[in-house]
């Protein structure tokens, strides 16, 4: 969904998205959108990283930057089940709660929260 070169990720035209300095020591990056094989202009990368206990995950715009939103999980505990972005929002489905964010504004468009029982 991306054109990567080892830890830089540029778009079909050339721009730099993502350099490696931004995020050092990154592992994991999906581009979320509508775009097939390419990373267009409308499209949000998420980019995850693993800490010691934690993981945390970040939206990138195609034009590099950086949404105010994130998700967080202690890793084995509250996993996030689902990310989605349909046009100008940005989903996030966890255990306890989906919440909804327009991209453009980064507003809560509404969240809800979920039923969740323990094994």
């Amino acid at each position: 969904m991306y054109f990567q070169t080892g830890e830089r990720i540029f778009l079909r035209d050339g721009t730099e998205v993502l350099p490696e300095e931004a995020f050092p020591g990154w592992r994991e990056c999906t581009a979320l959108g509508h775009s097939l094989g390419w990373m267009e202009r409308e499209d949000l990368l998420m980019l995850c990283i693993n800490g010691d206990k934690t993981r945390k995950t970040y939206f990138i715009r195609s034009d590099g930057s950086l949404l105010g939103l994130r998700a967080e999980e202690t890793l084995g505990i509250e996993p996030v089940l689902s990310v989605t972005l349909d046009g100008n929002v940005l989903g996030i489905m966890e255990r306890s709660q989906a919440s909804y964010y327009r991209v453009d504004t980064e507003g809560c468009v509404f969240r809800i929260p979920l039923p969740y029982e323990a094994d």
